[in-house]
């Protein structure tokens, strides 16, 4: 049986849609799975991707665990080896309208725009040391705690635009992950080349059912700064703990994928460096970036 996608865009128009990622070379057809009206699959890379048009409300069912559905206006982001290479194949693809910048940790990216508003960027990835990696992953909290000090309950509640997060979604959400990834480092740590079996993850519906819109942030980023200080004290005691792994699987018939203590460093790190850019944006919209 061929493998459902986890991961969906929803899409206004799909057969515009189709020729944009065919012609940037990032999706081919996935001719493995049936055909249905207003939904194609596709590859990215290697993994099965779902592009589901505007007829189609549950898109959720055509996904397989853990689902994650992004609409348009949302940023899709591609690590490149080589900034270079790629915006270079973009210029002689015809991709005129290319806006450059910088990721949060001074990356140079190019961004440019699909035909149902989310926002497309290549940025250069970054090579850093362990030590560097480890490091950024501490100091997140230092950051985040920065960023929400002072911030009122009624500021805490503002968003960029209507379809984001609050500040305070955005946070309890951050204590969310660590939370979820804690026994991911752990096993590792203790029992590296195991299965770890993992339950579903839909962020959407936790930041829904544990009211993330409304709790007080006082006790996430207590959770956060808890679990990242007690991985930093195992890592200190464990010291070849860099290369331990799992093989991560969403149910016992999912294939698994293999992580390490470092691959998961460096994503906790980089996603807790993405939603603290998130923050300090949402702050200079409402110009309240005073002093953080």
């Amino acid at each position: 049986m061929a493998t459902r996608s986890k991961v969906a865009l929803k899409v206004n128009d799909l057969s515009a849609s189709i020729a944009f990622y065919e012609r940037l070379g990032l999706l081919t057809r996935d001719d493995s799975q049936p055909a249905e009206a207003d939904l194609v699959y596709m590859l990215l890379g290697p993994q099965p991707i779902l592009l589901a048009g505007p007829t189609i409300e549950d898109v959720r069912s055509h996904l397989d665990a853990p689902r994650i559905v992004f609409k348009p206006g949302d940023t899709l982001d591609f690590g490149e080896d080589d900034l270079a290479v790629r915006r270079a194949d973009l210029a002689e693809k015809g991709f005129t309208n290319l806006e450059e910048g910088h990721m949060p940790n001074g990356s140079p990216k190019l961004t440019l725009q699909d035909p149902n508003g989310y926002k497309i960027v290549f940025y250069q990835r970054r090579k850093r040391s362990p030590e560097e990696i480890v490091a950024l992953y501490t100091k997140g909290m230092d950051e985040l705690e920065s960023l929400v000090a002072g911030l009122t309950d009624e500021q805490l509640n503002l968003r960029r635009s209507p379809t984001e997060w609050t500040i305070r979604q955005v946070v309890n959400h951050l204590a969310d992950s660590d939370s979820l990834f804690l026994m991911h480092f752990k096993t590792a740590l203790a029992q590296p080349g195991s299965t770890f079996v993992r339950p579903p993850y839909d962020q959407e519906h936790w930041v829904k059912v544990q009211d993330n819109e409304h709790r007080a942030i006082g006790p996430s980023l207590a959770l956060s700064r808890a679990i990242r200080t007690h991985i930093v004290q195992l890592l200190q005691h464990i010291p070849d703990h860099w290369e331990r792994s799992i093989t991560v699987k969403y149910s016992c018939d999912d294939e698994g994928h293999k992580v390490t203590v470092g691959g998961l460093l460096e994503g906790l790190a980089e996603h807790l460096e993405e939603h603290c850019e998130e923050i300090r944006a949402n702050l200079q919209k409402h110009e309240l970036t005073e002093g953080k």
